[in-house]
């Protein structure tokens, strides 16, 4: 090497050095925000509901810290790459920058400093300068205007502003069983599980601890089901696990559920990965499926489609979801045989549902079998420890466990009076043995303004618009929903049926949710009542009661989620002396069951399929009909 030109040498090591010293900055900027972050927190009762002065600052300390945290992020990366370089080699050049310290330079000096100039200039002439300098100009550019108040963009964003502070309040690693609700997972599978250590760069968000443990569960656990109860962010761990499976090389991921959750999937990966999507569902769904098989990414399809158009033999699936995976669990079903052939294609799978358990055991036993067959074996044969057998294939948590920032939820049952109107078209449904119009009571009667039910649901309607609340209303049946549509006229914000395509549905919501106008969201149960978040209400209405408890708590979730910052109503509509009645007492029963098997209690000594059968797989209509029969005619 030649000589070095000495005021070159000082150039480069101080435009280095000033580098390194403005990441060290921020790199120490970061953990103190993070510091303060926590003092304020602890001062802070959660949820923040008021604007207190400790509320004010804790939400400015997160909106700007949300702000910036990518950049920080990238920050903190360069500097880890970059300072030992700088801090080994910037010393060792002294002896080439000329006056004494170059004249008194042993020649083993000046050699150890020509090296250290190589490794610099390497530095500075590669990406990291550039980088940097990009960086340090964006950070000021952040700070450069006032971020005015922080309180309206907290109460658009909640879910990510309560995740972001989760993430920071403790470590991540404190997901234990006492956190997370998973006390049957063994201690020795535990240790397993927490010492997964995720690579989440190329997920753009801030999982709570509980997603971070989960996230750790279905890549150590492979094959598993994920029961979080609705409205946790079972989604957001199945992206996590996209993303450190792609930073391991991974490069297909196959999403299978129902049409109408299609555009979530594909917003949600859009939105918070850098990951490849291809929707499988059109008309052109066999050049999609082809164009997926060659790309990789996350391709997205339906049970529907994936009966029609399998996933071609041989093709490797790095990991496959099947969200809602409830709609799977019988064995005879087409759809089920389907998934099944494209289960023994896939390296891991993951199941999700809020309600692995609708109706019988057996359900979920079936499901369990689809993922690790031995688990399932134990099940079948030992009741007692139904909870610690099935701990390394089932994994679920509770709102009331993990989202400490939930406002409250109050469900009041709204009971009224037949009058003489409704009493007759009741007698007639019940004489004519109709099931689906002995459920419509009161909303079948035509002249509305003798409705028990609808009256009952304008004076909600009313009271709640008039407090700034938005609403939506559920409903089974078609003409209920337009009866209640014509009733609320301009406060009706549209109508979301089965005939609505999973796109124009997404639309419809994010106008609810954005308008000033348009209180009302009218919804048939099982078009909206799974996988759309709608936060903006938080008022909830049933015309009827439902046949399954799952539907009404899936219907729920819609709006009683992270994110939600209003306390939810939820009313449900019913008639003394009907076949409401009857329903209740048999949706209760049910809850009953799903308590017991599939949420958060050890069952002892019970037999699972006398238990199913005690329920009823599906309520038993006929029956139902038959004994409101009797009783009518007892009392009338």
């Amino acid at each position: 090497m030649g000589k070095i030109d000495s005021s070159k040498v000082k150039k480069m090591v101080n435009k280095l050095s000033s580098l390194d010293n403005e990441l060290s900055r921020l790199v120490a900027g970061k953990k103190k925000a993070e510091q303060d972050i926590r003092n304020t927190a602890s001062k802070v009762t959660i949820p923040i509901t008021d604007e207190t002065l400790d509320a004010t600052l804790l939400v400015r300390q997160l909106n700007t810290y949300r702000k910036e945290q990518e950049l920080l992020v990238n920050v903190a990366r360069i500097y880890e790459e970059s300072h030992s370089i700088i801090e080994e080699n910037v010393p060792r050049t002294k002896a080439l920058m000329g006056g004494l310290s170059s004249l008194f330079s042993s020649a083993k000096d000046k050699e150890l400093a020509a090296e250290a100039y190589e490794k610099l200039s390497q530095l500075e002439q590669g990406d990291y300068a550039s980088e940097a300098e990009e960086l340090l100009a964006e950070y000021k550019r952040k700070h450069s205007f006032s971020a005015g108040s922080p309180w309206e963009d907290f109460r658009a964003n909640s879910a990510a502003y309560y995740s972001l502070l989760d993430s920071i309040k403790e470590d991540k690693a404190d997901v234990s069983a006492k956190n997370t609700k998973t006390t049957y997972i063994s201690d020795e599978l535990m240790t397993s599980i927490e010492s997964v250590e995720l690579h989440l760069e190329g997920l753009h968000a801030n999982l709570r601890r509980y997603q971070f443990f989960g996230t750790q569960y279905i890549i150590h656990q492979k094959n598993v089901l994920l029961g979080d109860e609705m409205g946790l962010g079972k989604t957001m761990q199945a992206l996590a696990a996209f993303t450190h499976l792609a930073s391991e090389g991974a490069d297909h991921f196959l999403v299978v559920c129902p049409l109408s959750v299609v555009v979530n999937w594909t917003r949600e990966i859009e939105k918070f990965t850098d990951l490849n999507v291809i929707e499988i569902y059109s008309k052109g769904r066999d050049e999609e499926m082809q164009q997926w098989v060659r790309e990789g990414g996350v391709g997205i399809t339906t049970f529907e489609t994936l009966n029609k158009v399998p996933v071609p033999e041989g093709t490797a699936i790095d990991m496959m979801v099947v969200d809602e995976a409830h709609y799977v669990k019988n064995p005879k079903a087409q759809r089920t045989q389907s998934v099944m052939g494209a289960i023994s294609n896939a390296e891991r799978v993951l199941f999700m549902t809020g309600t692995p358990l609708e109706n019988k055991v057996s359900e979920m036993v079936f499901l369990v079998s689809l993922l690790q067959q031995d688990v399932a074996d134990r099940l079948t044969e030992d009741t007692k420890q139904y909870k610690k057998t099935i701990a390394p294939v089932y994994l679920r948590r509770v709102k009331e466990d993990v989202l400490k920032e939930l406002p409250p939820l109050i469900e009041k049952e709204e009971w009224g009076n037949m009058n003489s109107k409704e009493l007759e078209f009741y007698k007639a449904a019940i004489l004519e043995n109709n099931f689906m119009a002995a459920r419509q009571l009161s909303w079948h009667i035509g002249d509305m303004s003798q409705s028990t039910k609808a009256e009952r649901l304008m004076e909600i309607c009313d009271e709640m618009i008039s407090s700034g609340r938005k609403i939506i209303v559920f409903s089974f049946f078609k003409n209920t929903l337009n009866t209640v549509a014509e009733m609320l006229g301009e406060r009706c914000a549209g109508i979301i049926d089965g005939s609505v395509s999973s796109e124009d549905r997404q639309k419809i919501i994010d106008k609810y949710s954005s308008d000033e106008t348009g209180d009302v969201l009218v919804c048939q149960v099982q078009a909206a009542g799974v996988g759309l978040n709608i936060q903006a209400a938080s008022v909830i209405v049933f015309c009827e009661p439902q046949l399954k408890p799952s539907i009404e708590t899936q219907a729920i979730a819609r709006a009683y989620r992270m994110g939600q910052t209003e306390t939810v109503m939820v009313h449900r509509l019913l008639i003394r002396s009907s076949i409401d009645e009857r329903i209740m007492d048999i949706l209760k029963e049910k809850a009953m069951l799903f308590q017991n098997y599939a949420d958060d209690s050890l069952v002892g000594d019970m037999n699972m399929e006398a238990l199913g059968e005690s329920a009823g797989e599906i309520i038993d209509s006929k029956k139902l009909m038959e004994e409101e029969a009797k009783r009518m005619a007892a009392d009338y």
